[in-house]
C-alpha cells in the first residue's frame, strides 16, 4: 500500500493535492475509498496501469466532478453526478450508480438522470433498490441491454404495473424475446368474442381521447435540477425513442399530469404475438374475424351461424400458434396454454319476447 500511495504522490499528472483534499474533506482513509478516488483521477483509466495526458479542458472537468462526487454532502454528490453527465465523463458511471443507494431522494433522482444521459448499463441489484422512485427511469436503463436483463423484465410482468410501464416492458421483451415470453402472452390473453343478434342491420362504434399537461420539477435548495422521466406512447418533438416495434415507447424528462386513458391489454397481447410472428397485423391469414351480426330466426339457426363464426376464429388461432412455433418462440406445450376464450351474445332485437338460448360454447 505504501508504494501505491508513493506512486500517486509522485505522479506527474497533478492529482496529489486533489487526492489529498478529497481524503481530508471526506475524513476517510480506508484503502477501498483511496482506490475509488484514484480510479477517478485525471488520467481517465487506472492511474498505475497507463498514465494518459489529458487536454486542459478534460482535466478541469474531471477535477470539478471529482471534488464533488466524493463529498460527504448530499447536495455536492448530486452536483458531481450532474456535472459528470453534462461533461459526458463516463468513467464516473460506477460511482454515480453507487449514489442510487443514497437515502436522499434528490441524490437518487439526479444520479438516475445522469446515468440515463450517460447511457449507462447499471446492475439490476442496484436498480431494484430504487424501484420505490418509479419504474420509468429503470426501464429506460434496462433498455440498453434487453437480453442481459430479460429475466428481470419478465419478473416485472408479475407486478401490477401501470399501463405505460406494462407496454414498455412488453415492447422491450418483444424486441428480444426470451424463452417463455410468447407462451406467457398466449396464456394471459383473454379473447372476448361477441355475437350480435338482431332483427335488422345495425352499426356500432366509439372513440375516446386523452390529454396530459407537463409538470416541471423544482430543484431542492442547493441541488442541481431534479429531473423525472416519463414514458409515453404519443411522441412529441424532443422525445427520445426507448424501443420501437408494434407499440413504440418514448421518454421525456418531464412529469406528465394524470391521464385518464386506459388501454385494452388483450389487444396489445395480440399485437405483440403478431410482432413475434413477424407478420403484418393486416395479413388476412392472421386476422381474427370481426364481430358478426346474425339475424334471429330461431335457436337452431343461431347455433349454426355461431358455429361457423367460431370455426373461423379457431382456424386463425391455430395459424397464429403454428407460426409462433415455426419461429421458435413458442413450444408445443405452451401453445395449449391459451388464449382463454369467452363468447357473449348481444341481444339488440326490438322484439325480445323469445329469450336467446344459454349456450355452452366449447373452445
Amino acid at each position: 500500500m505504501c508504494s501505491f500511495l508513493n506512486f500517486l504522490w509522485e505522479s506527474r499528472l497533478g492529482i496529489r493535492d486533489q487526492l489529498k483534499g478529497c481524503l481530508r474533506k471526506a475524513g476517510r482513509f480506508d484503502f477501498q475509498y483511496i482506490l475509488s478516488v484514484a480510479r477517478f483521477g485525471l488520467c481517465g483509466t487506472v492511474l498505475w496501469a497507463q498514465p494518459v495526458t489529458l487536454s486542459p479542458q478534460d482535466a478541469v472537468e474531471r477535477k470539478a466532478v471529482l471534488e464533488r462526487i466524493f463529498s460527504p454532502q448530499a447536495s455536492q454528490q448530486a452536483w458531481g453526478a450532474y456535472l459528470a453527465a453534462n461533461y459526458q465523463q463516463r468513467d464516473f458511471i460506477p460511482q454515480i450508480a453507487e449514489l442510487l443507494k443514497s437515502t436522499n431522494v434528490n441524490v437518487r433522482l439526479v444520479a438516475m438522470d445522469a446515468l440515463i444521459r450517460l447511457q449507462a448499463n447499471v446492475p439490476e441489484e442496484i436498480l431494484q433498490r430504487v424501484e420505490v422512485d418509479g419504474f420509468d427511469p429503470i426501464l429506460i436503463l434496462l433498455s440498453r441491454d434487453v437480453n442481459g436483463h430479460a429475466a428481470y423484465l419478465m419478473s416485472l410482468l408479475d407486478r401490477p404495473l401501470p399501463d405505460l410501464d406494462w407496454i414498455a416492458t412488453n415492447s422491450l421483451l418483444t424486441s428480444a424475446p426470451p424463452k417463455g415470453f410468447a407462451g406467457r402472452l398466449l396464456k394471459e390473453w383473454n379473447l372476448k368474442l361477441e355475437i350480435l343478434v338482431q332483427d335488422s342491420g345495425a352499426g356500432i362504434g366509439g372513440s375516446y381521447g386523452s390529454g396530459c399537461g407537463d409538470v416541471a420539477d423544482i430543484a431542492a435548495a442547493g441541488f442541481p435540477p431534479v429531473v423525472r422521466y416519463t414514458l409515453v406512447t404519443d411522441a412529441r418533438p424532443g422525445d427520445t425513442m426507448m424501443v420501437g416495434g408494434v407499440h413504440p415507447v418514448y421518454y421525456r424528462n418531464r412529469d406528465l399530469g394524470s391521464c385518464g386513458r386506459t388501454i385494452e391489454r388483450d389487444q396489445y397481447r395480440l399485437d405483440y404475438l403478431m410482432s413475434l410472428e413477424q407478420v403484418s397485423r393486416d395479413d388476412p391469414e392472421f386476422e381474427l374475424p370481426r364481430m358478426p351480426a346474425f339475424k334471429w330466426v330461431d335457436e337452431a339457426r343461431l347455433r349454426s351461424d355461431a358455429a361457423g363464426y367460431l370455426s373461423d376464429v379457431r382456424a386463425v388461432l391455430t395459424r397464429i400458434k403454428d407460426r409462433l412455433m415455426e419461429r421458435g418462440v413458442l413450444s408445443a406445450d405452451e401453445s395449449a396454454l391459451g388464449p382463454k376464450v369467452e363468447v357473449h351474445l348481444l341481444d339488440v332485437r326490438q322484439n325480445q319476447s323469445v329469450f336467446l338460448p344459454i349456450i355452452d360454447w366449447p373452445f
